[in-house]
């Protein structure tokens, strides 16, 4: 049970690894603000370490929440629904995360985490 959720962590970190390297900089406006804090927030997540399944779905969960406040505040719809979708994903993990803690075998899918956070690094692009 550990294993898969250091599996899915390590998911994580590798597909949000191109949006904190290469994320959202420069330009001015909400849009900016929200890139901004939405790639910090995936930075800091990152440096988390758990083994512990509910404490990854909390931390999921919490990051799901994040995303969806910075979303409210980004002027771009692109951003606002690229974020919206990441929310999504990550409630989708968070859940499976929890039926892992509850003794549930199943590999989480990370698929759309990895797609929606692409779609967020199009659109924060280089705002």
């Amino acid at each position: 049970m550990r294993g898969n959720a250091a599996r899915v962590v390590g998911a994580l970190a590798i597909g949000t690894a191109a949006l904190v390297a290469t994320g959202c900089s420069g330009g001015g406006g909400d849009k900016t603000a929200a890139c901004k804090n939405m790639k910090q927030e995936i930075a800091d997540f990152g440096k988390k370490q758990s083994s512990d399944p509910r404490q990854v779905a909390q931390a999921y969960s919490d990051l799901a929440r994040k995303f969806r406040d910075e979303s409210k505040n980004a002027a771009d719809d692109k951003v606002k629904s690229a974020a919206a979708k990441a929310s999504t994903a990550l409630d989708g993990l968070s859940a499976d995360m929890r039926s892992l803690a509850a003794g549930n075998v199943k590999i989480p899918n990370t698929q759309a985490l990895q797609s929606s956070f692409a779609e967020l690094q199009k659109a924060c692009g280089n705002v």
